[in-house]
């Protein structure tokens, strides 16, 4: 049986689930968005959003319009029936290290959209960081009986995971055991980056990227050489790897002022390669050090690093767009408001978060289920950072378009 999900995404229809909320109090009178809007201080939209787990809001606000609506009676209008046969009831959002949720805006939004499916199905869901074996006795402690695995776990950390023997949903990541998993379309990015940086001209590029542990990130890599290679063969393509430093943006600065310039009067740093090559990987060795011959456009697989590269690159006196052009991937808050604007690969987080939830859900009530894999559509927001190559013309053309918001495939290694 296949899971069908339910929300609009990039102006794109898809199957629909219906979020199991009516407005009867609990003494059969009728309790309106209104009431209860009133009643938490925000307006009617947003109580619809929350009690129907649209996301788009925060914590507070989600607790608010809650905690309003159960002082009001208001009821989960299948609470009887899940009361009988419910299966979940919290839910851990696993992440390997001990870093807040706070230093993580990436998955902050992805527990956003958790939490709200989770309220919307009259369940709890908690954050869980990990790093030992100890952290994941707790997880039993805790009470927990359902699990988002998110981002890279080492294989032992899965194993250990495993041995719960509890439901499980990995997102944004390959796990090395058989499970379901939520993902974006990593590649479809991969090629729409690229694609941009082609259409404006840029044949000497580089990839700055987290390390490859986690497998999503191979899928993003190989899509955009791919993609120069059907357009250019001879383009080249560099990539650089980011050593890992939590989850704070800016995280790629010293790599960019490595990989992207020489030192100047603004700023430090040597022109350093890492994998260069033609785009068609036929070629290894180090960048030649000259700065005719630095990358003119940069993806970053992640806005965290994109963000580091545009402060790298003004410390260098390399402007943006006019030297040298940035995409990032995620979409984060802060990259439409990064100087210039980031243009970037649009991934819906909270999205992600919902969508794990249920497919958690028909884990728990069909364990025999094979894994499968639910695939959530990206799409291009051009701003500012992308501009024509020094000395080339750009293509006309758009490459913006959303590809279709989610499906699913059945995964076939199992």
């Amino acid at each position: 049986m296949r899971a069908e999900y339910s929300t609009k995404i990039f102006g794109k229809q898809c199957p629909v689930r219906d979020s199991g909320y009516s407005g009867e109090g609990g003494d059969g009178v009728a309790v309106t968005m209104r009431q209860i809007a009133d009643e938490a201080g925000v307006s009617a939209s947003t109580v619809s959003q929350v009690l129907n787990g649209r996301g788009g809001f925060s914590h507070a606000v989600a607790e608010r319009v809650l905690a309003a609506a159960r002082q009001l009676g208001y009821r989960h209008k299948n609470r009887a029936r899940l009361g009988a046969d419910r299966v979940l009831r919290r839910i851990g959002l696993v992440m390997a290290g001990n870093a807040s949720i706070v230093a993580r805006p990436f998955y902050a939004s992805l527990l956003v959209g958790a939490g709200a499916e989770c309220a919307a199905m009259d369940m709890t869901i908690t954050y869980c960081p990990v790093s030992d074996p100890s952290g994941v006795a707790r997880l039993g402690d805790a009470g927990v009986d359902g699990l988002v695995l998110a981002g890279y776990l080492a294989p032992e950390l899965e194993a250990q995971l495993a041995a719960l023997r509890l439901p499980a949903v990995v997102v944004n990541n390959r796990p090395s055991l058989p499970a379901d998993r939520v993902v974006f379309d990593d590649a479809e990015g991969g090629r729409l980056a690229a694609r941009v940086l082609l259409r404006h001209g840029h044949r000497r590029l580089a990839v700055l990227h987290d390390s490859l542990h986690r497998g999503v990130l191979h899928d993003r890599i190989a899509a955009f050489r791919a993609a120069v290679t059907d357009s250019d063969p001879h383009a080249e393509v560099e990539t650089h790897e980011v050593p890992p430093n939590g989850d704070l943006p800016g995280s790629g600065y010293e790599v960019a002022l490595a990989a992207l310039g020489r030192p100047n009067k603004r700023g430090g740093g040597a022109a350093r390669g890492g994998t260069h090559d033609s785009a068609n990987g036929s070629a290894q060795g180090r960048r030649p050090h000259g700065q005719s011959e630095l990358p003119t456009g940069v993806f970053c697989t992640s806005d965290r690093i994109a963000l580091g590269a545009l402060k790298a690159l003004w410390d260098l006196g390399r402007p943006v767009p006019g030297s040298v052009s940035v995409v990032g991937f995620n979409d984060f808050e802060a990259a439409a408001h990064a100087n210039p604007p980031l243009t970037t690969v649009r991934a819906d987080m909270e999205l992600m978060g919902r969508v794990a939830v249920r497919r958690l859900l028909e884990r728990a009530r069909e364990p025999e289920q094979p894994p499968m894999t639910v695939q959530i559509g990206v799409s291009l927001v051009e701003r500012g950072s992308v501009g024509p190559a020094p000395g080339r013309p750009t293509k006309e053309g758009s490459d913006g378009d959303a590809t279709p918001a989610t499906k699913q495939l059945e995964d076939q290694d199992n």
